[in-house]
């Protein structure tokens, strides 16, 4: 039965999603509309206006939401601040004038409260493709329509398919089936679905018997199963290989970019992934030193965020509660940063001191890791006394 490969949790998700709602409270009629087009436009993220404090109260007293409360700072009514202590909530709440205060301070702090917000580990709002992503993600759930998940292998499909189920509030569990394990398929007797939500992996290896009960739901749109659809093809592939799938999802698609192609996200990502596994394997005080997550950044990732989850795990456990150091990388992303061992000039220039700081950062970490640690070795590498070297690496130290 269907149930069988049922699993409540997957390798990217972090923490539930609490649907959010911002509260624009106490403005004008125009400040008001002028308020919900713009959030409305940047984040495509639902807007209530609450003219009266008894409409603040019954909203904060909703079940299973998460209220964010703009405050008109410039007319200040004590009785909707009684509302929110009678409730007995702790709303976030951001004070907003349009006497003292313009939209792009509004925006920058808005922007602060959805990065805490992200949908999980893999899936940060921090570069310009993944806050389209996030924002196409927000519209996505607020419909049932069912959805196409396009990324390659490791890139996080299954972290934003939990994020749409749970941005959208749906009642029951996301089943979720891998159809490359699924086995031969010779009748659509173990895809009997009522009420539910699931997310099918690699529908490119969609079984025929199966694909007709899928094409059937996509085309009656039955509004108790919601589908989403996970596939490692790119775009035009899927499409060339299931044109009748590919048309019935119209513009209900996301496309999650590889890794190599958002680097200002792995920072985060290998922050998240620290937390994660320093709590599972009781390695509190685990952090990373600035060179080695330079070198995780420029390496390309072929596997994506899976790879760097893999290996963020393996050091946890091998380094955990410590520093992990540049030496602490595997040989294959030490090369590549040998290989990539270059510092073209940028347009608007650079710190020439800095530069060369890295430099010798970098060749220090490339020593030590060919030479095991080995202090002796890694001077003789560096045409360095050892004493030399010590006190080199004592002032990086004292720098961390």
């Amino acid at each position: 039965m269907l149930e069988d490969y049922k699993f409540l949790s997957d390798s990217f998700e972090e923490k539930k999603i609490v649907p959010l709602i911002i509260a624009v409270v106490n403005f004008k009629n125009e400040e008001s509309d002028l308020l919900r087009n713009n959030i409305k436009g940047w984040y495509s993220q639902d807007v209530r206006i609450m003219e009266a404090p008894e409409d603040l109260f019954g909203l904060l007293n909703q079940k299973s939401q998460k209220v964010l409360v703009i405050l008109n700072e410039s007319l200040i009514d004590p009785e909707f601040f009684r509302a929110i202590r009678v409730s007995g909530k702790r709303p976030e709440i951001i004070s907003f004038s349009f006497a003292s205060s313009d939209l792009g301070v509004l925006r920058s702090s808005l922007d602060n409260i959805f990065q805490s917000e992200s949908p999980g580990i893999g899936l940060t709002e921090k570069s310009p493709v993944m806050k389209e992503l996030i924002k196409n993600i927000r519209i996505l759930a607020k419909e049932n329509h069912p959805v196409l998940i396009c990324g390659p292998i490791g890139s996080g499909k299954k972290s934003a398919a939990n994020a749409l189920h749970k941005i959208s509030s749906r009642a029951g569990d996301l089943i979720q089936i891998n159809l490359s394990s699924f086995g031969p398929v010779t009748t659509d007797k173990t895809f009997e679905v009522s009420g539910k939500n699931i997310y099918l992996q690699n529908i490119e290896n969609l079984p025929l018997p199966i694909r007709r009960k899928i094409i059937d739901i996509l085309k009656n749109r039955r509004e108790e199963i919601r589908l989403f659809l996970g596939t490692s093809l790119d775009l035009g592939a899927f499409k060339q290989r299931d044109p009748e799938i590919y048309n019935l999802m119209g513009e209900n698609i996301i496309k999650i970019p590889p890794l190599s192609q958002r680097k200002e996200d792995i920072p985060i990502i290998v922050q998240q992934f620290i937390e994660k596994y320093s709590s599972i394997h009781n390695s509190k005080g685990t952090s990373i030193d600035e060179m080695a997550l330079r070198s995780l950044v420029e390496y390309n990732w072929p596997s994506n965020v899976l790879e760097l989850e893999n290996l963020i795990e393996r050091l946890v456990i091998l380094h955990g509660g410590v520093r992990i150091s540049h030496s602490d990388l595997p040989e294959k992303i030490l090369k590549n940063v040998e290989n990539n061992f270059a510092y073209p000039l940028p347009p608007n220039g650079l710190v020439l001191k800095n530069v060369i700081q890295d430099i010798e950062n970098s060749l220090i970490g490339q020593a030590l890791s060919r030479s095991r640690g080995n202090k002796n070795k890694a001077a003789q590498l560096l045409g360095l006394n050892r004493t030399t070297l010590v006190e080199k690496l004592k002032k990086r130290a004292s720098k961390s």
